[in-house]
């Protein structure tokens, strides 16, 4: 059916209200079945765990927030009723996140609970429960990066409630008793998260029968029925969304065994049918992701049948927002832009995050094919190194506006149809015209809005794609003409592909980064160590010298949070050194763009484009054969591609790139965190040379994995 001729969605109405073709329906049946098959989606146990550590985060909060309470005075009832409010943002919220993608938080708080506490007394707390946790006070949107894993999952006999041992989580720990909670069952029963459809977080609190959140659709407090939970076991919904999170927790263990059994029949008769269903499709791709978890605890029947090398890792990004309200509670619509008002500037960046991410959600069509559509999106962007938004490229916020902006313009079209029209479209764009929503509303609090003809800085942006909800901002501040290029490029190659009817698998096929450029230069960002150790690693490995080692009690039974022989953390002070080297890492990534500006400016270079991701460094035969690498240094690797004007020309003639070079250290070098310790080493490097390094490094790694 059509929508009305009427409806009208962002600035202007829609292009075509066609519906897309039955060869453009099949196609997208096709892409779902690719992005299946893709190992994308996160599994059944990592989809359990995020929602676990959500409900657990926020049981936190609350106690955080009753305890700042107690310590202020407040009387009695006001300390009952206090609490803050969790909420999910980016692509978690959206329902298009990935696997082992990180999850981003808002933690809101009424007006007593400040800044300063909660990133000394919140962030005390966390320690306490987190395999790692970190402070990152002076970034832009300042935030706590928390870390969670675990190796296996265990049913609770009382509950079926089920609790990790890869950090201190487990809630009868007695570190966490002194928060405020005895045992995993009380805070189950007592604080169960559900989620609506549309991704949000909704509390529902034992006898209340439903609560509603910020416009969102109502929920029960009734778990779904038995066809969608098996214990904690969690089914996708059709659009590969949670809806459940807890399921029947007072379930006798023999119910579940008999619907696990049967559940197991339907899935394995699914691989047999040759017409699926959307449904079917999920459930398929989700046994498919179950069975090929390698280095994972296998799950049956909801308890822990083995436990491997490798684990469940959680990432959390929390931001901090203080409300001048006195109570927080679900009747709070972060939509509502009175709540700026008077706010401090750091607290209305926290909840931008949110506001914009709901607003995109209010502002399209047909959710369902947005999903599809962005999840493609993303999914290729990734794969042909346009995304990041510290390097210059598009971030996920701007991949999600613009794909919102095609569902607008042609609102009854399927997914395939939709991502036709998103390279047919923006390949033939006129930068810098700005992709909007919605018109830019000014209320007058203060608030800068992106405005060109009032912020002379807002005209330099290049690619400009404005978030939708007050007070507008540009995400793609940071785009330069050298991620512009390679842009436009790839847009003109997924165009041209689409086109001819390829396979996904090509449409899909990784970047040719490292094979298209002939030279690089090499960016090695080092932190010499104090002493010497068995192995050096960077800030990025999952067994990196950042992670905490387990205590004495985590060994005894048998619980091991990293691969020891290759983290080379033996006690604190590695692991402050690894904390440094990841901060001096993101400190220099976070400018590695303004090196390509300034390389842009060499005469015989056409463009010099980073690539969106940085390289550790942990094999010392990698390093040995890299003789102007300190010995003894953590270290890590990121490359700038130097696309040459004139390659035949260029043999003759030698590129000077010193000034650049001196100009980027100068301004890196002036940073007031940076210590002696801290340095970087520039080199220029043919493209075999830089092939043989990843190689290298690629077999470390794989190597590692194995155990070997």
């Amino acid at each position: 059916m059509h929508l009305p001729h009427s409806k009208k969605y962002g600035i202007t109405g829609p292009l075509s209200v066609k519906e897309s073709p039955e060869d453009d329906i099949a196609r997208s049946s096709s892409l779902q079945a690719f992005l299946l098959s893709s190992k994308i989606y996160e599994t059944n146990e990592e989809a359990i765990t995020r929602e676990r550590v959500l409900g657990r985060l926020s049981y936190m909060f609350d106690n955080f927030i009753k305890a700042i309470g107690t310590k202020k005075g407040l009387t009695d009832s006001d300390i009952k009723a206090a609490s803050g409010r969790i909420y999910t943002f980016g692509s978690y919220r959206l329902g298009v996140h990935a696997r082992g993608s990180d999850i981003d938080t808002l933690c809101v708080a009424p007006v007593y609970v400040d800044r300063k506490e909660f990133f000394e007394e919140f962030y005390s707390m966390l320690s306490d429960v987190f395999a790692e946790v970190e402070k990152v006070e002076d970034a832009y949107v300042p935030l706590m990066q928390l870390v969670y894993r675990e190796h296996r999952i265990d049913e609770c006999e009382g509950c079926g409630a089920m609790s990790g041992d890869g950090n201190k989580m487990d809630i009868s720990n007695t570190a966490v008793d002194k928060i405020g909670s005895p045992h995993s069952c009380d805070e189950l029963q007592g604080y169960k998260r559900l989620r609506t459809n549309n991704e949000r977080i909704v509390d529902v609190h034992p006898g209340s029968s439903e609560k509603k959140e910020d416009g969102g659709d109502e929920v029960s407090s009734q778990t779904h029925s038995s066809e969608h939970t098996v214990g904690l076991r969690v089914v996708p919904a059709n659009n590969g969304v949670l809806k459940d999170v807890f399921g029947e927790q007072q379930a006798k263990t023999s119910e579940r065994s008999k619907h696990n059994e049967k559940t197991d029949k339907e899935d394995e008769s699914a691989h047999n049918r040759e017409s699926k269903t959307r449904k079917e499709l999920n459930s398929i791709a989700d046994e498919q992701l179950d069975t090929q978890q390698e280095n994972r605890a296998t799950i049956t029947h909801g308890t822990s049948t083995g436990l491997n090398k490798e684990m469940i890792e959680i990432k959390i990004d929390l931001v901090f927002a203080r409300l001048n309200v006195f109570k927080i509670d679900s009747s709070l619509n972060l939509l509502d832009s009175s709540l700026l008002k008077n706010l401090d500037e750091k607290s209305v960046l926290s909840l931008n995050g949110n506001r914009v991410t709901d607003e995109i959600l209010s502002l399209v069509p047909n959710k369902k094919v947005f999903h599809g559509a962005l999840r493609c999106i993303k999914y290729w962007a990734k794969r042909r190194g346009l995304t990041g938004h510290l390097y210059g490229y598009f971030g996920g916020v701007a991949y999600a506006i613009s794909v919102a902006r095609i569902c607008q313009l042609f609102p009854n079209m399927c997914e395939y149809t939709m991502i036709c029209k998103y390279f047919e479209l923006y390949k033939e764009w006129k930068w810098p015209t700005p992709v909007m929503l919605k018109k830019i509303e000014n209320l007058n609090y203060n608030l800068k809005v992106w405005d060109p003809k009032i912020h002379p800085s807002d005209k330099f942006h290049k690619m400009p794609v404005i978030t939708p909800s007050y007070p507008s901002m540009c995400s793609t501040h940071n785009i330069i003409n050298s991620t512009m290029k390679r842009y436009k490029e790839e847009l003109e190659r997924g165009h041209r592909l689409l086109a001819e009817g390829k396979e996904w698998k090509e449409f899909f096929r990784s970047t040719d980064f490292f094979q298209r450029y002939k030279s690089f230069l090499a960016v090695f960002i080092l932190l010499k160590r104090k002493r010497a150790g068995d192995a050096i690693c960077g800030a990025n490995t999952k067994d990196g010298a950042s992670r905490r080692f387990v205590n004495e009690k985590e060994q005894k039974s048998g619980m091991q949070t990293s691969n020891t022989n290759v983290a080379g953390v033996r006690d604190d002070e590695s692991a402050k050194e690894a904390s440094l080297h990841k901060m001096w890492q993101g400190h220099v990534n976070s400018r590695i763009r303004f090196l390509s500006t300034k390389l842009e400016t060499v005469e015989q270079l056409d463009s010099a484009p980073p690539f969106p991701q940085t390289f550790d460094i942990c094999d010392f035969s990698v390093c040995h054969r890299l003789d102007f690498i300190p010995k003894n240094s953590l270290c890590s690797v990121t490359f700038i591609a130097l696309d040459m004007a004139d390659s035949k020309q260029l043999l003759r003639k030698k590129i000077f790139i010193d000034a650049p070079i001196e100009e980027f250290k100068e301004m890196v070098f002036d940073w007031d965190r940076r210590t002696e310790d801290m340095d970087l080493v520039m080199r220029a490097m043919k493209r075999k040379d830089v092939n043989v390094l990843l190689k290298d490094l690629h077999d470390f790694e794989q190597k590692n994995k194995c155990g070997k």
